[in-house]
């Protein structure tokens, strides 16, 4: 199946989000509900660009991408090895995030106590006390329990993990049935996972529910790699002004969280994911359909940013609480800065030196347990 390099760009663009999100959150006035408020900040707050640090539907993105790019290896003529696409999934996913535990645990055993503050009162409390040996076990266990203090954006991962490992199945399903059968079963399973949810309060529970929400925006990611030829080809033939329009919807309605009243009772989950999954979903359509937007995301700079996507998410939050603990007496302004500049240069290394080899090692014993499973099937 072919490549699709926009896909890559897209996940860089949606990281690049996740990390704005992160730098928003040092200030209060970003993290609080203004929306009711007089504030001079709810111009940008609460509008269409509140897009650039939408961080929560970015990562809603990455799994519609996830479940796009894993699907598309299911429509070829080769045949399938559970076994070689765990392994694969597993060094994919699994070594760069534990390495970046790592880190984070090395950063935080830097750090003297400090009386630094900034407006955020999350970041404030993050990695005030030491870590228990319970806490970095579920850090390694990336399926189970989670408490996210040593890396909080490792919590989409958790989800990625669980997902990745029933995900044939879910293909299975998608490839064989109807694509409005398909579609009707992943809102009745969001919306029934959902309301258990908020009926419940065991986060136990409340976790396995969530898995399930999750994974019916990955069925969205699958039923739009399972169409997207005859997608292409539909929206290739409309005009340019209609794109255009068409750019501007799925903007509103990727933001449309952000845009009602957060005290609403039309703000909630279903509402707030399933709406900016229909957002994400015309901003992929667009991605690899629109010649201009195709070029644009091809380009130097987005396709460099989504080679090391997965490691500035892994990264960018780490090194902003180590710079906000240790104090270096620079401005908060001057501080994100840095943050950014060596968020790129870490994510740089990282994707040369951990995910490539991980990535290499994946393939290379997926390859070996191919081989072996042939030999033994002739024998």
């Amino acid at each position: 199946m072919k490549r699709y390099e926009e896909i890559d760009s897209l996940r860089g663009l949606a990281a690049l989000t996740v990390l704005l999100s992160h730098f928003m959150a040092v200030f209060d006035i970003n993290s609080n509900n203004t929306y009711a408020m007089g504030y001079l900040q709810n111009w940008y707050k609460y509008s269409p660009i509140h897009i650039l640090w939408a961080g929560h539907e970015a990562v809603l993105l990455f799994f519609i991408l996830s479940g796009f790019v894993l699907t598309l290896p299911f429509m070829g003529n080769h045949s399938f090895s559970y076994r070689g696409y765990l392994v694969k999934r597993f060094f994919r996913i699994y070594i760069a995030c534990i390495v970046s535990v790592f880190v984070a645990l090395a950063l935080k055993g830097l750090l003297d106590q400090n009386d630094r503050m900034v407006d955020s009162a999350w970041m404030n409390t993050m990695w005030d006390e030491d870590f228990s040996i319970s806490t970095i076990i579920n850090h390694f266990l990336l399926i189970g329990a989670y408490s996210g203090e040593i890396s909080p954006v490792i919590w989409s991962l958790v989800y990625e993990m669980r997902i990745s490992i029933i995900f044939p199945i879910i293909v299975y399903f998608v490839l064989k049935y109807d694509w409005k059968k398909v579609l009707l079963f992943a809102l009745l399973l969001s919306a029934f996972c959902c309301i258990l949810s908020a009926m419940f309060s065991n986060n136990t529970f409340n976790n396995l529910l969530l898995t399930g929400h999750y994974t019916s925006i990955f069925i969205v990611g699958s039923l739009l790699a399972k169409h997207h030829l005859f997608i292409i080809d539909k929206t290739r033939a409309i005009k340019r002004l209609q794109k255009y329009l068409l750019l501007i919807t799925g903007v509103l309605i990727y933001t449309c969280n952000w845009l009602i009243d957060p005290d609403s009772i039309l703000h909630n989950i279903l509402m707030v994911d399933w709406t900016a999954t229909l957002g994400a979903s015309i901003f992929i359509i667009l991605s690899v359909s629109s010649p201009t937007l195709s070029k644009l995301l091809k380009s130097k700079t987005p396709s460099f940013f989504g080679k090391i996507s997965y490691s500035l998410y892994l990264y960018h939050l780490t090194i902003l609480m180590f710079f906000i603990k240790y104090d270096t007496g620079l401005p908060i302004a001057l501080t994100l800065l840095l943050t950014f500049i060596v968020s790129v240069l870490v994510a740089t290394v990282s994707y040369q030196f951990v995910e490539i080899p991980s990535m290499k090692a994946g393939k290379t014993i997926a390859n070996r347990l191919k081989e072996k499973l042939s030999i033994s099937k002739s024998a």
